[in-house]
């Protein structure tokens, strides 16, 4: 059983908003919903900043696309990830 709660009361109704669109497409990306959404769903200042800086990264034509992945695959099993 998990320990983390989705907030269930949110200080706007933009918050409210902004986190159920984010979490419909981490779910259409993912095939599930994560834990790390659920979470910042009790701090949507956090998800907000988190969501503006993956979108950044993402969409940067900085790094190869191939190179991405190498990078976020790494840092997920640095981290312990299940994914």
């Amino acid at each position: 059983m998990s320990r983390v709660k989705e907030a269930t009361e949110f200080p706007s109704l933009f918050g409210k908003l902004f986190y159920k669109r984010v979490e419909k497409m981490v779910h259409k990306a993912l095939g599930r919903d994560i834990e790390p959404i659920k979470l910042m769903s009790n701090h949507p200042r956090i998800l907000w900043g988190v969501t503006q800086l993956t979108q950044s990264i993402n969409e940067s034509k900085l790094l190869d696309t191939k190179l991405k992945t190498l990078v976020y695959l790494r840092v997920a099993s640095v981290a312990g990830c299940p994914f």
